[in-house]
């Protein structure tokens, strides 16, 4: 059919089915954030038509006939899209679609995704953790990630995705509340062994477990291939070119300068693209044959290395779980 007479049988079939609600229950389930099971409630779970969109379909070349959307499998539904494909003489597109989403933090958290202090631009999610004596799941990250080199405090909300990656479909959304900091350490006389912090995932947040199963923590040992999850280069494989580096001053920038570091893992990337990029700040690093992490990734450089593609700075993982008295979930 034409489009005008598409758009036309269209809004005559939605007026008829809204006008016959009677004809479609609706009694709907609605789903509380706090609660273990779904709450039958007398609410409806889809508006006017029950679950059954209709649209406009393209069936062709300047040919159009009705679209048939069914976001539930039930009798009522199968019913009333027979009716519609009867009264447009066969010129319909019927698909079951299921459950819509609104997109955004629905979609469950895993390492790697973009969070980060709204004082920041973004960081990466390391991994889940426990803390000792605590309720609930905790995200471990980097200081700078978390709590923006010190300048946040417990209780600031953390974001995902972090604040430069937001987007009016995807804005930056509250997934919890910073919560412990290892501070970082200014004076040229005292050096840094990480650069860690951890804040209490919401209760109503979805996360998914950490890929692949991390087994425990390993210590790290020259030429041991590694890999990671970030926030801008992905998956990235690596190499551990030395161990128990000290001395590697990091610059963080205007407002807080070059901190010195001592006890430091480097990692080289394989083939010609580096190990991490800025934004990757906060990866967990992982040994692939053992499922062992080794550390958390917190620095690079734009040079250096055999590739030429710079190098990764990595702090040991077994100091920082101690400190932050966490073990992975």
């Amino acid at each position: 059919m034409e489009l005008k007479s598409a758009r036309a049988l269209k809004d005559e079939l939605l007026d008829q089915f809204r006008s016959e609600e009677s004809a479609i229950p609706r009694i709907g389930r609605r789903v509380s954030a706090m609660a273990a099971h779904p709450l039958n409630l007398p609410i409806a779970m889809f508006p006017d038509t029950g679950g059954v969109g209709i649209g406009v379909a393209v069936l062709g070349a300047k040919q159009y006939g009705v679209a048939v959307r069914l976001q539930r499998k039930a009798p009522e539904t199968q019913q009333l899209a027979s009716l519609i494909h009867k009264k447009a003489s066969g010129e319909s597109d019927i698909r079951f679609i299921g459950r819509v989403k609104a997109q955004g933090t629905a979609t469950p958290l895993q390492p790697g995704a973009s969070i980060g202090h709204q004082l920041v631009t973004a960081g990466s999610l390391g991994a889940f953790v426990e803390l000792a004596d605590e309720t609930g799941v905790y995200i471990l990250s980097n200081n700078h990630v978390l709590a923006a080199c010190d300048r946040g405090s417990p209780g600031d909300p953390i974001l995902h995705p972090g604040p430069i990656d937001a987007t009016n479909a995807a804005p930056a959304t509250p997934i919890g509340t910073l919560s412990k900091v290892e501070k970082l350490r200014s004076r040229r006389a005292s050096a840094n062994v990480m650069d860690a912090a951890v804040c209490r995932l919401n209760d109503d947040v979805p996360f998914d477990p950490p890929q692949p199963n991390l087994t425990g923590v390993r210590e790290p040992m020259g030429d041991m291939l590694v890999a990671k999850d970030g926030r801008t280069t992905g998956r990235t494989t690596g190499v551990v070119t030395a161990i128990d580096m000290d001395d590697i001053w990091i610059d963080y920038g205007d407002e807080t300068g070059f901190l010195r570091f001592d006890g430091q893992i480097e990692v080289e990337g394989t083939g010609a693209s580096p190990f991490s990029q800025g934004g990757d700040s906060g990866s967990l690093v992982w040994h692939p044959g053992s499922e062992g992490a080794i550390g958390l990734l917190f620095a690079g450089s734009d040079e250096g290395g055999t590739n030429g593609a710079g190098l990764t700075y990595v702090n040991p993982l077994k100091p920082v779980l101690i400190q932050l008295r966490a073990k992975l979930s």
